[in-house]
């Protein structure tokens, strides 16, 4: 049976279809996802069942286009981490923060954000940028960045 497919494919070509066409890449790949992150808590306190409010910057520092938010793979988002004071984690998943649009290479975005608290103690919320199916930009080198918050 090899033998009789080796024949028949050396008079055939071989080719291989790849889906996008051209050269535009986006954040549907690892490859080329790279941003940088400003975080900030309106306040660093909050009362159990208060919402937790900030504002956060995001920039695009990669070679590729990032999708909105809302697309099911390969969305960028700005995702939080729960972490203990001490920095173990406790929810990987904690929020999303929507982005809006497209985010070609060297734009950045201004998000603003409310955040349902956690059980009361101290905290820490770290930001990292999160292509949604494909991976965590802390992955790819870009910095995540935390905030210390106390829920009372």
């Amino acid at each position: 049976y090899v033998d009789r497919v080796r024949v028949f494919l050396r008079g055939h070509q071989t080719f291989f279809l790849t889906k996008g066409g051209g050269s535009s890449k986006d954040s549907r790949e690892r490859t080329g996802l790279k941003g940088e992150i400003t975080a900030r808590l309106r306040r660093a306190s909050a009362r159990a069942g208060e919402m937790i409010e900030g504002d956060a910057s995001v920039q695009n520092v990669g070679s590729v286009t990032w999708l909105p938010g809302d697309t099911p793979l390969g969305g960028v988002n700005l995702g939080v981490h729960l972490r203990t004071r001490g920095g173990s984690p406790l929810a990987v998943d904690f929020a999303r923060v929507r982005l809006i649009g497209s985010t070609a290479p060297g734009d950045m975005q201004r998000v603003s954000f409310s955040l349902k608290p956690p059980a009361p103690g101290e905290y820490l919320l770290e930001f990292d940028l999160v292509s949604e199916g494909v991976g965590w930009f802390e992955m790819n080198g870009s910095a995540t960045v935390s905030v210390v918050l106390t829920v009372v």
